[in-house]
């Protein structure tokens, strides 16, 4: 049996409203992600085996994951997959880590990391195909997200759309 999975960071409910009224001003900019799938990936397994699935849990289980902050600053526009993000940067070197820990676990399950470099975002907008003019004022100050937990996400297709359902959590210490 195939599923499609991927490791992410979920914002509390307060990040979780300032990023809906922040989709609320790029009304008619693209197709907004429904609220309960924002989240920040931190890997994207993709459509793999159950039984590659639960060897890769199994060794995420093994470690002990540290906490760490993102601040998310700025709202870009990515051209080829034509959405509207909140970009940040991988400054915290915690989190910087954990990436690199995940994709050497990826690669002893021979699963293959689609992106070249980190960039974490959280995408807003689908189908977007233009950045509006007054960006800068959409974000007064940058989002920081401090992760307490990681989830295992599982896409679930629907009639309605794609649901984003968490099936594991790790917790992360401080």
């Amino acid at each position: 049996m195939q599923i499609r999975l991927f490791l992410g960071l979920k914002p509390n409910p307060t990040q979780m409203h300032s990023l809906v009224v922040m989709q609320q001003q790029l009304a008619g900019m693209g197709r907004p992600v429904p609220a309960d799938n924002l989240h920040m990936t931190l890997f994207f397994l993709g459509t793999i085996e159950q039984a590659d699935a639960d060897v890769f849990v199994s060794a995420i289980d093994s470690q002990c994951w540290q906490s760490y902050s993102v601040t998310f600053g700025q709202l870009r526009l990515w051209r080829k997959p034509k959405i509207l993000c909140l970009a940040g940067t991988a400054s915290d070197s915690r989190l910087q880590s954990s990436v690199a820990e995940i994709r050497a676990i990826a690669k002893t399950v021979a699963l293959q990391d689609p992106f070249t470099a980190f960039t974490p975002h959280i995408t807003l907008m689908r189908k977007a195909t233009a950045l509006p003019e007054d960006s800068c004022n959409l974000l007064p100050e940058p989002l920081i997200i401090e992760a307490e937990s990681m989830h295992l996400f599982q896409s679930v297709s629907h009639e309605s759309g794609v649901e984003y359902q968490i099936i594991k959590s790790w917790p992360l210490r401080h």
